[in-house]
C-alpha cells in the first residue's frame, strides 16, 4: 500500500516542484518561480528514517505536483506539503458516533445507516481521519493512525506557507512573505496532549481539538 500525504488537489493552482535537497533535519523543496518550501522531516517520518541514498532517489510525478520515492513506496503532493499534510498510512480504526449527527466529517468504510426516528442511536463506523470546521474559522484534520492533528485559517487555506519547528515542537505554518501564523501541526497530538485513550466518539474528539482552534486564532491575532 502506497504511503503519501493526500492530494489536497487544485488548494494551491499552479504549485509545482522542480526539485528538492535535504538540510539536517528538512527537506527544501524548490519550486517553480524560484521560491523554496521548508519542511521539517518529522512529519514525514519514512523520509526521516531513511538512508540518504534512498531519501535521493526520488523522481517528479505529474508535471511537478507530486514527488515519488519507488524504493520507499512513497508518494507525497505538492499540494499536501504547502497544505502542511503530514505523511499518511490508512489503517481504519473504529469511531462511534452516538446521539446526534456528527458536524465533522470523516472518510468512511463499512457503515451501519441510522433509521428515521432513531435520534439516539449508536452508529459506527470505520474511520481513518477526522476533519471538520470549528467555529467557522478553524479547519482540522485529525489522522487518527497516526496521530497528527493539523489547525489552520479557514480564510487561509489557499495561502502557501513556510513551516517551521517551535521550541514547543509543534510545527507552525506561517504565510510566505508576511509570516502570520495561519496553521499548527501537532505530531503524536493525543500521545502528548491527550489524557487516557483515545475517545471512540467524533463529537468528543472534535470538543478536544476545540481549544487548539482556539489557540490558532488567538496567536493568529498576535501576528
Amino acid at each position: 500500500m502506497r504511503i503519501g500525504n493526500g492530494s489536497k488537489a487544485d488548494k494551491f493552482p499552479g504549485s509545482r516542484a522542480s526539485g528538492i535537497r535535504f538540510s539536517g533535519d528538512r527537506m527544501i523543496v524548490l519550486l517553480a518561480g524560484g521560491r523554496e518550501l521548508s519542511v521539517p522531516l518529522a512529519g514525514y517520518p519514512t523520509l526521516r528514517d531513511a538512508s540518504m541514498p534512498d531519501r535521493k532517489n526520488w523522481e517528479l510525478i505529474g508535471g511537478g505536483r507530486s514527488l515519488r520515492w519507488e524504493s520507499l513506496d512513497l508518494d507525497l503532493s505538492v499540494d499536501g506539503l504547502l497544505y502542511g499534510l503530514p505523511e499518511r498510512i490508512p489503517r481504519p480504526q473504529t469511531a462511534r458516533v452516538a446521539g446526534r449527527p456528527s458536524t465533522p466529517s470523516a472518510r468512511l468504510g463499512n457503515s451501519k445507516s441510522r433509521r428515521a426516528g432513531e435520534d439516539t442511536a449508536t452508529v459506527t463506523i470505520k474511520t481513518e481521519t477526522v476533519e471538520g470546521t470549528i467555529h467557522s474559522t478553524v479547519s482540522y484534520h485529525y489522522d487518527i493512525a497516526k496521530d497528527v492533528l493539523y489547525v489552520r485559517l479557514v480564510s487561509d487555506r489557499l495561502t502557501p506557507a513556510l513551516g517551521e519547528e517551535n521550541e514547543n515542537g509543534l510545527l507552525e505554518f506561517r504565510a510566505e512573505g508576511s509570516g502570520r501564523l495561519i496553521g499548527i501541526t501537532v505530531v503524536s497530538w493525543w500521545k502528548r496532549f491527550g489524557d487516557g485513550s483515545l475517545p471512540d466518539s467524533i463529537n468528543e474528539i472534535e470538543d478536544r481539538i476545540g481549544p487548539w482552534a482556539d489557540r490558532l486564532n488567538s496567536l493568529s491575532l498576535e501576528n
